[in-house]
């Protein structure tokens, strides 16, 4: 690649002309139709008048990108080509179209579904996230039920809709096999039941921004857990929540103490996981035959 030491690459009369809003179509008009008169181009570019195109045109003949033809002086006709120059610049059109390929339709923004009753609170909610996040939102259980796809990264919903719960959005997309992490929104008082909600975080009303973004934040780092990761977690959150909202006395309420025991059931189930994976994760990455033996009687004797 030529390096041009004293020229800011911004500067570049390249990005110039790609932008701006007819040159690069014309471009690409001409790369894929080939040869096109005046006529043929203005009827490809919907809503370019007769001046504009003009003006377009003989921009890119001044800058060596199209090449004109005049076929006949009376009536005249002409027909524009893309120069090799022009072919190049269609590669760099080409490219950022990949660009987008990669980066804004196949790994974009994380994309949060919001669902509230109040649209208040749903363009509250958008304008904290939106920031960071592709956010779709909802009003009713309806709409709800079809956003939740395999799209949506996180889901943010109010528990009580005038039409259906957030307990059976979510119970609907699963039976389904769409599952994102979820917390569940609710202005109402939250019994120790809660702990079993088939949400991975319980936030209460009104939520402030920074609790928001930092719930969102923690739901969407739970897409790289394991499922048994993913139960361990949500217990934990949903039991931090309770000890938040009824403080530490609950602890001693018979429900709490279950939903507690059952957690310590999780943990140690996943501690097993996360054990038995490193252990075989060692044997993939051995180097040698006496190394691969000698982590085989490392975990055989275990």
């Amino acid at each position: 690649m030529t390096s041009h030491p004293n020229q800011n690459p911004a500067d570049s009369v390249a990005l110039e002309l790609l932008s701006t809003k007819w040159k690069p179509q014309i471009i690409v008009q001409l790369h894929e139709n080939g040869p096109t008169g005046f006529g043929g181009l203005k009827g490809r570019l919907d809503g370019i008048s007769n001046k504009v195109l003009s003006n377009n045109v003989d921009d890119l003949i001044e800058r060596d990108v199209l090449h004109k033809e005049v076929l006949q002086e009376s009536p005249r006709r002409v027909e524009y080509t893309l120069t090799p120059a022009g072919e190049d610049l269609y590669a760099l059109i080409d490219a950022t179209a990949d660009w987008d390929g990669e980066y804004v339709e196949s790994r974009g923004l994380p994309r949060v579904l919001i669902v509230d009753d109040d649209p208040r609170q749903v363009e509250l909610l958008s304008s904290w996230l939106s920031a960071e996040y592709d956010v779709v939102t909802a009003t009713d259980g309806k709409v709800a039920r079809e956003a939740l796809d395999e799209t949506i990264d996180v889901a943010i919903l109010d528990r009580h809709l005038p039409d259906t719960t957030g307990e059976k959005i979510v119970e609907n997309a699963r039976q389904g096999g769409i599952s994102p992490p979820t917390g569940f929104l609710s202005s109402a008082d939250v019994s120790i039941s809660a702990t079993e909600l088939p949400a991975d975080l319980l936030l209460s009303k009104p939520a402030t921004r920074e609790r928001v973004l930092e719930a969102v934040n923690t739901l969407y780092r739970m897409n790289e857990l394991s499922a048994l990761g993913r139960r361990v977690r949500a217990r934990e959150h949903r039991l931090r929540f309770i000890r938040e909202t009824h403080g530490p006395a609950v602890e001693t309420v018979p429900a709490y103490e279950r939903a507690d025991a059952a957690l310590d059931d999780l943990q140690e189930e996943w501690q097993n996981e996360l054990e038995d994976r490193d252990a075989w994760r060692s044997l993939e990455e051995a180097e040698s035959i006496d190394e691969l033996l000698a982590d085989v009687s490392g975990i055989t004797d275990e």
